[in-house]
């Protein structure tokens, strides 16, 4: 069973996304980790649609539960599933440092944020 903490940070940066037909699996990762300072993994990896093709796709893992509200974006292509392939396995720090390394990554934030208090809102004042 999941923290209550992870479950609220959660709905509430959930509830500040805004998904597009791009996605917006990689702001819900960077802004989970700017907000919860407690152990999970952040996975970059695909789903697979039923029609075969594979979509990169980012998510948290919490032993072996996941957190994911971004799933819901791929709804509209069917039974969706994980696949077994990973393509990179990240503690907290090291996914806020690749964030950090790799700004150009979150330039687009603004497409997806509703609200001020994101990662990228605080470190743009």
């Amino acid at each position: 069973m999941l923290n209550k903490n992870f479950l609220a940070i959660t709905d509430y940066i959930a509830s500040k996304l805004h998904c597009n037909k791009s996605g917006c699996c990689q702001y819900f990762a960077e802004w989970f980790a700017y907000k919860c300072p407690l152990q999970y993994t952040i996975v970059e990896g695909w789903v697979k649609s039923p029609y075969g093709y594979k979509m990169e796709h980012t998510w948290i893992e919490v032993g072996k539960e996941k957190i994911d509200p971004t799933f819901i974006q791929f709804l509209p292509h069917g039974n969706v599933q994980y696949t077994k392939s990973i393509k990179n396995r990240y503690t907290r720090q090291e996914y806020l440092d690749l964030c950090i390394k790799n700004p150009d990554d979150t330039k687009q934030y603004h497409n997806y944020v509703i609200g001020d208090d994101s990662p990228w809102h605080i470190s743009n004042k």
